[in-house]
């Protein structure tokens, strides 16, 4: 049964609801699924501050994960699409 008084609560186009709020930097020969760009080409981005990223590691632990925005890396993909914005 679906109860009216939470469909009030949700967005009405539900992009929020399947929209990640962070995204895995994708494994090495493979491209990310949500933009389609390479790990190398991501993590280029991430060094020269175009978007935002953390690492998330475990005290002690030699390896992490690397969790980049998905809201800066679109926009930076939307900017980067405009006319002459390209470096």
């Amino acid at each position: 049964m679906h109860d009216a008084s939470n469909a009030a609560s949700l967005p009405a186009d539900n992009s929020s609801a399947s929209r990640p709020e962070w995204i895995r930097v994708p494994k090495v020969g493979t491209v990310c699924p949500h933009s389609g760009l390479s790990r190398s080409f991501i993590s280029q981005l991430i060094k020269d501050g175009e978007i935002d990223s953390r690492s998330m590691r475990k005290r002690g632990a030699k390896h992490g994960v690397r969790l980049v925005s998905y809201d800066s890396l679109m926009a930076y993909i939307r900017k980067a699409g405009e006319p002459g914005l390209r470096k």
